[in-house]
């Protein structure tokens, strides 16, 4: 799926990716699994995860800054 927000797409994505530590996760995404946190979460894996990708395939050429910004209401 596009959009990775129910528990399947998400389980893959952690399958997928043994980087990201699913409890670690859990952990910032206070409440997770709860419908809110998915879509949290998916929002993230969506445009996220290529922007870290992008900014590591360019580091191979030249020196990256990246910002990366965390809101917590």
């Amino acid at each position: 799926p596009f959009f990775p927000t129910t528990d399947e797409p998400i389980e893959k994505f952690f399958g997928q990716n043994n980087d990201w530590d699913k409890n670690v996760v859990e952990t910032l995404y206070g409440g997770y699994p709860a419908k809110r946190r998915k879509d949290k979460l998916g929002g993230d894996i969506l445009f996220g995860v290529p922007c870290l990708l992008y900014a590591d395939a360019y580091s191979k050429n030249a020196p990256v800054w990246m910002y990366r910004f965390a809101y917590h209401p």
